[in-house]
């Protein structure tokens, strides 16, 4: 078991905004759309436990759009720089937002930008989300910088408004030496790449790395994040696995999927890839335990597991098993 500072932990954090009766910046109560009021976050960083203060104080002098619906706030691995992901309704013109943005930086130095995303057309408006990247070709607008750089395990990341990055600050290079560790080979398969995190600490050590994502945020920072042994496919695992799981036979297969996990059929298509070793990371233990299943009955064991404290203060549990067969 690995687990770090319980409080201050989270570099990411997304909040939902509410304009009437009057303006409120917080979570959605569990199971509801109704708003909790959230001045101060505990388990976020400091940077943007700022940020969220200074949100409060513009919305309270009416300087934020009623377009917007959610912010999410995303801080440095040293907390010293902060890129807001704003979420706006469908047909809003993105410059709406040019203010807030302006004022948001004047009052906060560290805010490097502001990313403006339009949320998918739904029925109901309250039940707007932030968008899901892998359908937004690109940003409306970013005032100031698109991207951050975080530094994890030795390396630097370019990490862009849209894109994944792990959330505990703290964790992070624990999990990449969990997941990665020392181990070498001919060639590595990294599904769900994200940013590159694991890629390109793969690359250090394997001759030639696959890495498969699907968000085109994700992936401009993947291309941009990898060194030249690294080829990088733009497209879903699931639909990489079934087109060329038959032909590859990596020596190491890293996955790091969704709560939704690898699914039924991808799991079957991974365990007809001539694979010996396969690194699970799960953020759910329900659909790691369905996918788990199939894996052990094609040949695999576990070799080790690894409970990753990633979440303090929830029931969440980061989970990383490695597999051999």
């Amino acid at each position: 078991m690995h687990a770090a500072e319980p409080w201050g932990y989270r570099n990411r954090t997304r909040m939902q905004v509410r304009h009437e009766p009057e303006f409120a910046l917080g979570y959605f109560h569990h199971g509801s759309h109704s708003l909790l009021p959230v001045e101060r976050c505990p388990i976020s960083s400091e940077l943007i436990n700022r940020a969220i203060r200074c949100a409060w104080t513009l919305g309270r002098e009416g300087a934020v759009s009623k377009n917007l619906h959610g912010v999410q706030f995303f801080a440095d691995d040293n907390d010293s720089k902060l890129l807001v992901e704003a979420y706006v309704y469908p047909g809003t013109d993105a410059k709406e937002i040019e203010p807030f943005a302006a004022a948001l930086r004047r009052y906060l130095q560290e805010a490097a930008g502001v990313v403006v995303f339009p949320a998918s057309p739904v029925e109901d408006d309250s039940r707007q989300r932030a968008p899901l990247t892998s359908i937004h070709e690109k940003p409306a607008l970013a005032v100031g910088e698109g991207a951050l750089t975080c530094h994890a395990a030795g390396l630097q990341y370019r990490v862009s408004g849209g894109s994944f990055f792990q959330v505990n600050r703290h964790l992070i290079g624990k999990l990449v030496e969990i997941v990665v560790g020392k181990r070498t080979g001919r060639a590595a398969l990294d599904l769900y790449a994200g940013a590159g995190l694991f890629t390109a600490q793969l690359a250090r050590n394997f001759d030639q790395v696959i890495a498969v994502e699907a968000s085109p945020q994700a992936f401009a920072d993947l291309r941009h994040n990898v060194p030249a042994n690294v080829k990088c496919h733009r497209m879903t695992t699931e639909a990489f696995l079934a087109e060329r799981a038959a032909k590859l036979a990596p020596d190491l297969v890293v996955l790091d999927p969704p709560r939704a996990g690898l699914g039924e059929k991808a799991t079957g298509d991974l365990c007809r890839m001539s694979a010996s070793r396969v690194i699970y990371v799960s953020c759910d233990p329900a659909t790691l335990s369905r996918d788990l299943r199939r894996l052990l009955e094609s040949g695999y064991r576990v070799e080790q597991a690894h409970l990753v404290d990633l979440f303090p203060q929830t029931y969440h549990m980061e989970t990383v098993l490695h597999l051999s067969r």
